[in-house]
């Protein structure tokens, strides 16, 4: 999570952007997790399994208000059961989280794409 953020921010500097970004239970970053989000302009998909036990499902809470707080920018959060730290658990045993993973692409490059400019 944190080296995507990082990422996203060396693609901005660079005048690319990512379309969207997809955090499964995320790492913090090196460096302020407040300035990487609040520079973020791509739309962010985050989903945490409540039996997650490398990062607590409570840890969601203080990344989705910051993810939110991004003014015109959208955030949508999918929480989860079952899965632990592992995205293909998640997907796998969620057919929710599976059907908005599979359709991430379309929405970031679609509908949300507006949003990210």
């Amino acid at each position: 999570g944190g080296r995507a953020l990082e990422l996203c921010k060396q693609l901005q500097q660079n005048g690319q952007a990512a379309a969207g970004l997809c955090l499964a239970c995320p790492a913090p970053p090196q460096g302020s997790r407040s300035e990487l989000i609040s520079d973020l302009r791509a739309p962010v998909l985050l989903t945490w399994a409540k039996d997650d036990s490398v990062l607590p499902y409570d840890g969601h809470e203080s990344w989705l208000q910051e993810l939110r707080a991004r003014q015109g920018r959208a955030t949508i959060f999918a929480s989860v059961e079952a899965g632990g730290h592992r995205i293909d658990k998640m997907a796998g045993l969620d057919d929710g989280l599976a059907s908005k993973l599979a359709d991430w692409p379309d929405l970031v490059t679609g509908p949300l794409s507006k949003m990210a400019q």
